[in-house]
């Protein structure tokens, strides 16, 4: 039986980590695999994937489903559940859990979406809520593949955020260049966009010197 003092700090750890602990986590912990088989046993955990195990007395969510299916590899979060951990407008919740990661990389789910890129710049990888997860312009760039996408939509909503059209811009040529499969006119349609937001400054700035 595993000491109640390293069962009482892995269930601290974990109850940070969306309830989940790597077998990693837990041998770090001081639970062994056989400890970590009878709190299974005692009902006290399950295991979450291929290598992780959760807290029973955490609730199942959506994001837990991401962390553990992206935790200690080399997969992202992305495309709606990239654009709900970022909380774009009408993604509130992901429509599935969707991960992208290099050619070889496993999916650890089979109800996850699994999308193969080549293109894993660490520039394009950010973390939300300790889940890894593609930066929101690259989440952008992700939504725009569906024809369904109100990509109007989506870019109102960043750039009311005051996201910097610039780095969006530069993140879609970049990605496109490399044979992201984006809408081809994404870059162009940021780029009216940044010419419209410089005229209008241009316009603002003409008023404050007649004033």
């Amino acid at each position: 039986m595993p000491r109640r003092t390293d069962v009482r700090q892995a269930a601290e750890y974990a109850s940070v980590h969306h309830g989940v602990l790597t077998r990693r986590e837990a041998d770090e912990l001081g639970l062994s695999k056989n400890d970590i088989v009878g709190l299974v046993r005692d009902g006290v955990m399950e295991p979450c994937g291929r290598r992780s195990v959760r807290f029973l007395d955490h609730p199942v969510t959506w994001r837990q489903r991401l962390y553990v299916a992206t935790v200690g590899s080399r997969l992202m979060s992305s495309h709606t559940s990239g654009a709900a951990l970022h909380r774009v407008e009408g993604y509130e919740l992901p429509a599935m859990l969707e991960v992208t990661g290099p050619p070889g990389a496993r999916a650890r789910f089979d109800d996850v979406v699994y999308h193969q890129s080549k293109q894993m710049d660490p520039d394009d990888i950010f973390v939300v809520d300790l889940i890894p997860c593609a930066t929101l312009a690259r989440t952008v760039c992700d939504l725009s593949q569906n024809a369904s996408t109100d990509i109007v939509r989506v870019l109102d909503d960043v750039q009311r955020r005051g996201v910097s059209l610039r780095w969006l811009l530069r993140t879609a040529n970049r990605l496109l260049f490399g044979g992201h499969p984006m809408r081809s006119d994404l870059p162009a349609m940021m780029n009216r966009r940044l010419e419209r937001y410089a005229v209008q400054n241009r316009s603002w700035a003409g008023c404050c010197r007649s004033a």
